[in-house]
């Protein structure tokens, strides 16, 4: 997938922030919006079901090929019906398989820019919190 979804914010990469709020804010939406996304049960139980729907798919064309095969005399309907079947099955097997792909590489999409997302500025900055504490402390010259 070159670019993320379009319902998903952007790779921060490529983007940039004029100071360290703006960043957070940022990152806050960004991660707000990903988190569920990442650890969406629709995205287990689509991959489930697809991946069902393949299994499905391929047993009934077997059962179709195995069906006709075991026939004694087939006729030309028979082949038909056989060749029909496995036609039906392995699109449903496609299609199930293309969903399949769809929904792995879009929770990988969603896990990436999460990532990217979150190891953004994760270090407190700890020294100016120290600078404006030791001054407060700190005895006035002249008193």
């Amino acid at each position: 997938m070159n670019g993320s979804p379009h319902d998903l914010p952007p790779d921060p990469g490529t983007l940039s922030w004029y100071d360290r709020a703006a960043l957070l804010t940022a990152r806050g939406a960004a991660t707000d919006v990903l988190t569920p996304r990442s650890m969406a049960l629709r995205n287990l139980l689509w991959s489930w079901l697809a991946a069902l729907a393949a299994a499905a798919g391929w047993y009934f064309a077997w059962v179709g090929l195995g069906w006709y095969l075991g026939l004694d005399d087939p006729e030309n309907a028979d082949l038909f019906v056989a060749s029909a079947l496995m036609i039906v099955a392995l699109l449903a097997a496609a299609a199930a398989a293309m969903v399949f792909r769809r929904v792995v590489r879009r929770a990988r999409a969603t896990h990436r820019l999460l990532e990217a997302w979150t190891a953004l500025d994760r270090r407190p900055r700890p020294a100016r919190c120290l600078r404006a504490t030791s001054r407060s402390h700190s005895p006035r010259p002249g008193t």
